[in-house]
């Protein structure tokens, strides 16, 4: 009963899930903040709140992507039907 089952943690694709937010972080910050930040405070000169503030760009970034994911309801499990299935 509390062993390995097809509704265990282990056994679905959480690996997705975890793939897709981790690309999704990463790429907010290596594509965005750092060259924001390196261009911000090296090219343009901008003092330290302006730098900050392009580097929070990338926050905007991940709302946009994080919502698109939130309205496909994909994440969305009804985990009472799905025990009582067993």
């Amino acid at each position: 009963m509390y062993g390995y089952s097809k509704y265990s943690w282990y056994s679905s694709q959480w690996w997705r899930y975890f793939l897709l937010v981790f690309l999704l972080d990463l790429s907010g910050v290596w594509l965005i903040g750092i060259p924001f930040a390196f261009i911000g405070a090296l090219v343009w000169k901008f003092p330290i709140y302006g730098v900050y503030t392009l580097v929070m760009i990338e926050e905007v970034y991940k709302v946009f992507i994080g919502y698109a994911r939130y309205k496909k309801y994909k994440w969305l499990k009804n985990l009472n039907l799905e025990l009582q299935k067993n």
